[in-house]
C-alpha cells in the first residue's frame, strides 16, 4: 500500500469537514483530489478515524483505543490489521494533532465527528456510561479490502522489512 501526499490529505480536510456535503459529494470531491477510487476510500475512511483518535486522546476519561482495524477479505471475513499498516494513518494523526492544537477547531470537530469511534463514544456517554478504562473495539472499514494489506503468499498482514522499520528506506 502506498502513501498519499500530505498536501492531498490536507486539501481533503475541507471537503470531509464540509457539513453541507452528503457522503456521495464528499467522495466525488475527494476522488477529484487523488484521482483513484482506492485512495479516495482510504482518505474518506481513515482521516476521520484518526481525528477521532486524537479527540478521544484528549478526554478526561482514560479510554484505550485499538491499534487495529477490520477489513473484509475476498471471502467476506473480517481480518484484523494493524493501523500502522495504513501509510496515511501516521500523517492523518499528525494533521489531527496539529489542528487540535492550532485550529481551526471547527474544521477539526467537523472531521472528527464523522468517525465511527467518535460515534461509539458519543453513544456510550449519552447513554450514561463511564468510559474510564474502557477499551474501544477496532473500527470495521467496510469499503477497504483486507487483501490490500495482506502478504499475498501467507494471507497474513504484511510485515515491514527491518530496514524500513529502522528508517533506511
Amino acid at each position: 500500500m502506498r502513501s498519499i501526499d500530505i498536501n492531498t490529505l490536507e486539501n481533503s480536510l475541507v471537503i470531509i469537514g464540509n457539513d453541507s456535503l452528503d457522503d456521495d459529494e464528499v467522495e466525488k470531491q475527494v476522488l477529484e483530489l487523488c484521482a483513484n477510487e482506492k485512495d479516495m476510500r482510504r482518505i474518506v475512511d481513515f482521516v476521520p478515524e484518526a481525528f477521532g483518535y486524537v479527540l478521544i486522546s484528549h478526554m478526561k476519561q482514560a479510554v484505550v483505543l485499538s491499534n487495529k482495524f477490520g477489513a473484509r477479505d475476498k471471502e467476506g471475513k473480517f481480518v484484523m490489521i494493524d493501523l500502522a499498516a495504513e501509510p496515511i494513518w501516521k500523517d492523518a494523526i499528525m494533521l489531527g494533532q496539529k489542528m487540535y492544537q492550532d485550529g481551526p477547531r471547527d474544521l477539526f470537530k467537523s472531521v472528527s465527528v464523522k468517525s465511527a469511534v467518535i460515534n461509539t463514544v458519543n453513544n456510550a456517554l449519552n447513554g450514561g456510561a463511564n468510559l474510564d478504562g474502557a477499551t474501544i473495539s477496532p473500527t470495521m472499514m467496510l469499503g477497504i479490502m483486507a487483501e490490500d494489506y495482506l502478504n499475498p503468499l501467507s494471507g497474513s498482514p504484511q510485515k515491514k522489512a527491518w530496514w524500513r522499520i529502522w528508517g533506511f528506506a
